[in-house]
């Protein structure tokens, strides 16, 4: 179990009674401690020395599970990275939980929609999952938005792209519903000259992949940032894509902290199972795995 620590008592106590419920169901378990989820050099670090510690003990790559639907998107794609580009698993297997994120928020100062991150954004390049070329002098965009308008706009426009894909949410944002500046940054986003706009649900992660490898293989010289913001699927799904172009790199958002507001399920689970078939461990049972590494 990865326990993040927490700033405040408050959610201590929520995490406490979670972990002793999972506790009780899953008797054989370790809790992985990490510092707070913005602090992702020192948990990074961890996270990459647990993955090889437990794949040198197990002598073959890893077949692991894991339940991305409280897991940030940034540590979400460095697992995937790290493991695949390392030979560490031939399997991943994701459960999602898909949540009810209500829309109207509540307002940060200075304006932006506060969902579930708080103040100001910084970026962070993904070990694992970067393009080939660095520092280019031109560079394209490709963006999985969630429901932060406010906060996007300005992290979107610090890269000044050439061209511009946005994969919006199907179903996930009502125009009509904004108002005040969150209104105004969807109008500024939207109206964008060389903006190619992109809608696929929450869940369709195999749709995103399939965009995302046809936007850039447009031009397979041309750099291509991918910015995940948006729904973990989607955002896997931009992660999975990099391991297999040169020319993505992708990049998260960083918030000054996460918001403690609860995030009721909506009743939804997703699991998806990614595996690699290049593997040859990847199609052996445990047991004769082990014979076949002998």
């Amino acid at each position: 179990m990865i326990r993040f620590e927490s700033p405040k008592p408050t959610v201590d106590a929520k995490k406490d009674a979670s972990q002793a419920a999972l506790e009780a169901l899953c008797p054989n378990n370790k809790i992985l401690r990490l510092s707070r989820s913005i602090a992702f050099d020192k948990n990074s670090t961890d996270l990459e020395n647990e993955l090889r510690d437990r794949f040198l003990a197990k002598g073959r790559p890893l077949r692991i599970l894991v339940d991305i639907s409280c897991m940030p998107r940034s540590y979400l794609s460095f697992l995937c990275g790290l493991g695949f580009a390392n030979d560490y698993i031939c399997r991943f297997d994701c459960l999602y939980s898909e949540g009810q994120y209500d829309m109207r928020g509540s307002p940060s100062p200075g304006g932006p929609l506060s969902i579930i991150s708080e103040g100001e954004w910084t970026s962070l390049q993904i070990p694992y999952l970067e393009a080939s070329e660095t520092f280019p002098v031109e560079r394209d965009l490709i963006v999985i938005l969630g429901g932060e308008i406010g906060y996007s706009l300005p992290f979107i426009e610090r890269y000044e792209p050439n061209r511009l894909s946005i994969v919006f949410i199907r179903d996930g944002l009502d125009p009509e519903a904004l108002t005040g500046s969150e209104r105004a940054a969807y109008s500024e986003l939207t109206s964008e000259p060389n903006l190619m706009r992109e809608d696929f649900a929450i869940n369709d992660m195999i749709g995103v992949v399939a965009h995302v490898w046809r936007f850039c293989t447009t031009d397979c010289g041309r750099p291509v940032i991918g910015l995940a913001i948006g729904s973990k699927a989607q955002s896997l799904a931009l992660a999975l894509a990099a391991l297999d172009l040169d020319n993505l790199e992708v990049v998260c958002r960083i918030p000054s902290a996460y918001s403690d507001r609860d995030v009721e399920p909506s009743g939804r689970i997703f699991f998806y199972g990614i595996e690699d078939r290049f593997e040859p461990m990847s199609y052996l049972p445990e047991e004769p795995a082990k014979l076949a590494k002998a």
